[in-house]
């Protein structure tokens, strides 16, 4: 999940803008990592029982060797192209559900306010999300299992070929395969995200209007190295929260999203008793460390692409302010 510096009063269109560029500013920073956690995620054993990948550095060294730099960013289109939908929803969510309890300022609301806000804003992000997880999986995926099976079983040329593939294939139900999981991920996660977000810029001392990067406060006297340091630690912390309570259900989605038809006939409930006979309750927690390097890159990354683009856009259209100050 993505967010603003407290402190932000802008209009829905900006926030829409903004969060638009910080979630692609998320997914170029950190879908290296994610593609390194979604392979050790999956990891299918080969003929001789062993599984393809030993660890992170021999994941990354063997995908490097075998695909080059562009193998790490494979299937990256889609989740770049739904990064602004998805942000939109995430933010309209969070913003109804703040309203809903009557708490119309982030900045001071309660921990419990933020976490049940940032819960529907989950749930908003997940609808969203579901789709571009699977075809995500999937392209990420491909060169692992087809190392792993000899053969080219799979052999997508991007997001939109798999896309296209998969829904004549399989139909519309299959590209929404996972949705449930995705659910289940992220409506818990994008609370604690909030939570953990908040808690942390609550602790650093600013003032009430030292809250933007490229302009100064009324005293002339801001800080944008302190600011962006700020930025980088909350945002960056808060993703790590987020994704250390999502990982167990992730680890499911992803085994589930990327698995071949018919091989979990009944879902999370087939893959949850195969991957605890097989690997134990470890297995859940598979891809922790390329999923905690990339979190904290990628949300601080984020962060800062809003918080860039907000003030970017006060700079060349002062003015049209809302009385809610929006942050996700």
């Amino acid at each position: 999940m993505e967010g603003l510096p407290e402190g932000h009063k802008v209009s829905p269109l900006r926030n829409f803008i903004a969060g638009g560029f910080g979630g692609i500013c998320m997914v170029i920073c950190g879908y290296p990592f994610d593609t390194l956690k979604v392979r050790l995620q999956v990891n299918p054993i080969q003929a001789d029982g062993q599984r393809l990948y030993r660890g992170l550095v021999h994941c990354a060294v063997k995908s490097l060797k075998s695909e080059g730099i562009r193998g790490f960013y494979r299937g990256m289109l889609a989740p770049v192209t739904t990064a602004t939908p998805m942000n939109a929803f995430a933010f309209w969510g969070f913003s109804v559900g703040m309203k809903l309890q009557g708490a119309m300022d982030p900045n001071v609301a309660t921990m419990r306010e933020l976490f049940l806000a940032g819960c529907l804003s989950g749930a908003c992000y997940a609808t969203v999300a579901a789709p571009s997880d699977r075809i995500k999986c999937l392209c990420q995926t491909q060169k692992t299992v087809n190392l792993a099976a000899k053969a080219p079983t799979r052999n997508y040329k991007g997001a939109f070929d798999c896309a296209i593939n998969v829904y004549r294939q399989e139909g519309l139900r299959s590209i929404f395969r996972g949705w449930n999981a995705t659910l289940i991920r992220d409506i818990p996660s994008s609370g604690f995200f909030f939570i953990t977000y908040h808690g942390v810029m609550r602790v650093f001392p600013s003032k009430e209007d030292d809250t933007r990067l490229l302009i100064q406060n009324e005293d002339g006297d801001s800080n944008p190295a302190v600011k962006t340091m700020q930025i980088l630690i909350a945002g960056g912390l808060a993703g790590c929260a987020n994704w250390i309570v999502a990982l167990p259900i992730d680890v499911l989605k992803t085994r589930y999203q990327s698995a071949e038809t018919g091989t979990y006939p009944r879902g999370l409930r087939d893959v949850f008793p195969f991957l605890m006979k097989t690997e134990g309750v470890k297995g859940l927690f598979k891809g922790i460390v390329p999923l905690m390097c990339g979190s904290f890159t990628a949300n601080a990354a984020c962060f800062l692409g809003v918080e860039i683009a907000m003030d970017v856009m006060a700079l060349n259209f002062p003015g049209e302010e809302a009385e809610f100050p929006y942050t996700d």
